[in-house]
């Protein structure tokens, strides 16, 4: 038996994935408002897929993936281990010292968000002294300086290589705000690979390795209009994007690479490659046909 385990990944997304897939699974919904499996989880299970779901089970399996999930849960601290870890972020700042100088434009988010909710923006004193009172409402907040980006990529990654990229791009002009979120007309668009930029997927697979999961999907800023800052960092990483058409697809090839191959180790790719030697090609995932080799 093979087990999905998922607890934010809509209904929806989970059953189009399924749709695509070859493999047999059992797909275990994770109901955040009951707190409980909408199924018992079996006792054994060959291939355990933790998408989006860091919940505890009484399952053992021979192969478990990306089972450190719990690590990424809140995104302040992923950030800070990012940086620690010399991935480049946006400059973090400690809200219990604002520097009005120093600090501004400010950007504050909870610990976990989803969809582009709960954006606090500050720039000037004014707003602080206007809305800093709101920050006390956010759980376990985190602040940085606002990254002037003028693109936005998603990143999705499986063992070390590049399912496919997204662009986040203004398709209504209703609203307007710093905030590139569905209310205010983005969304993301899958882009093609020869359009694919070596210091975003390389980034983008080097985030993913630091917080040891074996897929997930990158959120990356690039471009600012301040031209001393990084030409790219990493807002976020999801465990558990919305995937539709073309997206769930290639998810549904990955997650039958991994029932199929039960394989643990991620690619190795030499850093002097360009951008498209970091594709998971299809005929990898159908056929095992690597042409890189595996860390250790």
């Amino acid at each position: 038996m093979n087990i999905i385990l998922s607890k934010t990944t809509s209904k929806d997304t989970i059953n189009e994935v399924i749709s695509y897939m070859d493999n047999e699974l059992s797909p275990l919904l994770y109901r955040l408002s009951k707190h409980r499996f909408s199924t018992r989880p079996p006792s054994y299970a060959d291939v355990l897929i933790r998408w989006g779901c860091s919940a505890s089970v009484d399952t053992e399996s021979e192969v478990v993936y990306n089972k450190n999930i719990k690590q990424i849960k809140d995104k302040g601290v992923v950030r800070k281990l990012l940086d620690e870890n010399d991935i480049p972020v946006p400059e973090p700042v400690d809200l219990t010292k604002v520097d009005p100088y120093e600090d501004l434009p400010l950007v504050v988010r909870p610990a976990t968000h989803q969809k582009g909710r709960d954006f606090l923006l500050f720039n000037n004193i004014s707003d602080v002294l206007d809305k800093g009172y709101l920050i006390s409402r956010l759980d376990n907040p985190y602040g940085s300086r606002l990254y002037p980006k003028t693109h936005e990529y998603r990143v999705h990654i499986g063992h070390g290589k590049v399912l496919l990229v997204q662009e986040k791009v203004q398709t209504s002009f209703e609203h307007v705000g710093e905030n590139w979120n569905y209310e205010n007309g983005y969304s993301f668009v899958v882009i093609p690979w020869k359009q694919y930029r070596k210091e975003i997927v390389s980034l983008a697979v080097e985030a993913l390795e630091v917080v040891g999961l074996d897929f997930g999907a990158v959120d990356i800023m690039s471009d600012p209009l301040d031209h001393f800052l990084p030409i790219a960092v990493v807002c976020e990483i999801n465990t558990s994007p919305r995937l539709e058409g073309y997206t769930a697809q290639r998810y549904a090839e990955y997650f039958d690479w991994l029932i199929r191959t039960k394989e643990t180790r991620h690619f190795e790719i030499p850093p002097d490659l360009s951008a498209r030697h970091y594709i998971f090609k299809h005929r990898e995932l159908r056929d095992g046909d690597y042409d890189l080799d595996f860390k250790e």
